[in-house]
C-alpha cells in the first residue's frame, strides 16, 4: 500500500504555515517546476492595490531541534539564486517550534562566503532573523529600497543616516560632528536624509568597528583600531 514518506508531509506543512503567516492580501504562488525556488510572493498594499513588488521563496524544512536555526546550501543554488532578476528568500521552517527563520539570499552569500572550490556551506541564523509581526513590514521595505536603487538618479547626492544606538552617550556629539563635516566636505555627493522613504546609507558606528549598509541589500564592515578610534574623540576638541 502507498504511504506518503514524511518528507512530503513536511514539505506541505511549509507551505501551508509560511502561506498563513503571510499579510491577506498578499498573493503566495507555487513555482513550478522546482529549480530550487518554491514560491512566488506578490505584494499587495492594505487596499488590495498591487504594489509591483514581488520576491522568491525556498522553503526547507526539518523536525530536527539540533537542525532548526541552520540551513545547508549548495553554492551553485547561491550563484543560481544571484542570476535571478526578483530577490530570494532562504526561510527554514521548524516543525518542532512551529517557526520560521528566514533571510534574504544575497545577505546570506555575504555572510557565509563561499570559498573557491566548497561545494556547500551552513547558515546559521540569528535570533533576529525569527519571523515575528514586523517581518512582512521589513520585507517590503527591502523591496521597496532595492526598487529605488535601480532607478536612482545618476549623479544625485547620497542620503546618509547615523545610528548611534550602539555607542556610549558620550561619543554621540563628537561622532555627529565628524558625520557633519565629512557631509560639508561631500557637497553634491552626500547628503542628510529628508525622506524617509529614499534611499539612503546607514552608518552604525560601535567603539571597535564601523558598518556602513542599504537596508539589508549591500553592507560593509570596517574595523577601527584603538588608535583610529581617538579620531573622532579628538575631533570634538
Amino acid at each position: 500500500m502507498p504511504k506518503r514518506s514524511r518528507s512530503h508531509e513536511l514539505e506541505e506543512l511549509s507551505v501551508a504555515r509560511f502561506n498563513a503567516l503571510l499579510p491577506a492580501k498578499w498573493v503566495s504562488r507555487a513555482k513550478l517546476p522546482d529549480y530550487g525556488i518554491d514560491r512566488e510572493v506578490e505584494v499587495f498594499d492594505e487596499e488590495g492595490n498591487s504594489t509591483g513588488l514581488t520576491f522568491l521563496v525556498q522553503l526547507r524544512a526539518t523536525d530536527s531541534a539540533e537542525l532548526g536555526d541552520r540551513v545547508v546550501l549548495e553554492t551553485d543554488e547561491l550563484d543560481y539564486y544571484r542570476q535571478l532578476d526578483l530577490p530570494v528568500i532562504v526561510a527554514r521552517y521548524s516543525s518542532l517550534y512551529d517557526s520560521f527563520f528566514w533571510q534574504w539570499d544575497i545577505t546570506i552569500r555575504s555572510r557565509v562566503r563561499p570559498k573557491e572550490g566548497q561545494s556547500s556551506v551552513t547558515y546559521r541564523y540569528k535570533k533576529t532573523e525569527l519571523w515575528g509581526e514586523a517581518t512582512p513590514a521589513a520585507i517590503r521595505r527591502t523591496l521597496e529600497v532595492r526598487r529605488a536603487l535601480s532607478s536612482y538618479p545618476q549623479g544625485a547626492a547620497v542620503p546618509v543616516r547615523l545610528d548611534l544606538s550602539r555607542l556610549p552617550p558620550e561619543m554621540h556629539y563628537a561622532t555627529e560632528r565628524v558625520l557633519g563635516q565629512a557631509i560639508a566636505h561631500c557637497a553634491g555627493v552626500l547628503t542628510r536624509p529628508r525622506d524617509t522613504r529614499l534611499v539612503q546609507v546607514d552608518i552604525v558606528p560601535e567603539v571597535d568597528f564601523l558598518a556602513v549598509r542599504i537596508d539589508t541589500i549591500a553592507s560593509v564592515t570596517f574595523d577601527l583600531p584603538s588608535a583610529d578610534a581617538g579620531l573622532i574623540a579628538n575631533s570634538a576638541l
